[in-house]
């Protein structure tokens, strides 16, 4: 499963960034994304609560624990909790924004009249 976790300028509403994150499930379970969200979800929740590292690393990201913060935190205390939420292998891709392209972008240029 993989999942996409865009950023988007305050003001404007430019995007910013991108992160891919590839999810594989225990037992080969396809997961729709909401649940993959919600299992990754559970497993941050639970170590943030239960764990002293998850701890500091929330109170570390302001209290805004996100994507970016999971893909720098990720430690074998926190991979026990994503395994125990069903996820065995979590991966990270971080998009260059110069790899980025608008949905709207046109893929069509000029077309010519029909003769």
């Amino acid at each position: 499963m993989r999942l996409f976790f865009i950023r988007v300028q305050s003001f404007g509403g430019m995007l910013e960034n991108l992160m891919c994150v590839d999810v594989t499930f225990v037992d080969g379970t396809e997961l729709n994304a909401n649940e993959a969200y919600e299992a990754i979800e559970d497993a941050c929740t639970k170590w943030a609560n239960e764990t002293p590292e998850g701890r500091k690393a929330w109170e570390d990201s302001s209290e805004d624990f996100n994507i970016a913060d999971l893909a720098t935190e990720i430690c074998p205390t926190l991979r026990s909790y994503l395994y125990k939420e069903g996820i065995s292998e979590i991966e990270f891709e971080q998009a260059d924004r110069s790899q980025l392209n608008y949905y709207d972008q046109l893929l069509v240029g000029i077309v010519k009249e029909k003769v």
